[in-house]
């Protein structure tokens, strides 16, 4: 009797994940400003993509102080996680990562896929307009006693 062993393989496509980070607005001290990640699997995953941000250290960014961390799943195959700067200031300046990641049944680790931005912090200008004050003479006179205006008296 013989018996015939199957193994089917699974391959995961290498672009079965992808990350994409954009900013919104313009960062000037004082004023909010969000980084947006989307992270996005291709159709036929039975787990959700997970995200998370980190520094230009590589630690975790977390929610404290004034920085919040918003995660939200369009679809099973979208995570949108946003990280806001609420007022954002100069120390914030740096590289800001989003790294989106799939854990997979026939897949050793997690597939990874990652979006990076540079965080420049405009410092907050205030514009004065100042008018310097007018000399205003009043003359009254006529053409003749004048003179030309473009030859002057």
């Amino acid at each position: 009797m013989h018996t015939h062993a199957h193994t089917h393989v699974h391959t995961v496509p290498p672009d079965a994940i992808s990350a994409t980070v954009s900013g919104t607005g313009l960062p000037v001290a004082g004023s909010e400003f969000n980084f947006s990640c989307t992270v996005e699997t291709v159709p036929g995953f039975a787990t959700m993509p997970t995200a998370e941000w980190r520094d230009a250290d590589g630690r975790i960014v977390v929610t404290g102080g004034d920085i919040t961390i918003q995660s939200s799943s369009p679809s099973n195959r979208i995570t949108v996680i946003t990280l806001t700067f609420d007022p954002v200031k100069a120390t914030d300046v740096g590289r800001y990562t989003c790294i989106g990641s799939l854990t997979t049944p026939v897949q050793p680790g997690p597939l990874q896929d990652s979006g990076m931005e540079d965080l420049r912090v405009q410092s907050k200008q205030l514009h004065q307009i100042t008018t310097p004050p007018h000399d205003v003479s009043l003359c009254a006179c006529s053409l003749h006693s004048c003179g030309d205006p473009l030859s002057g008296p």
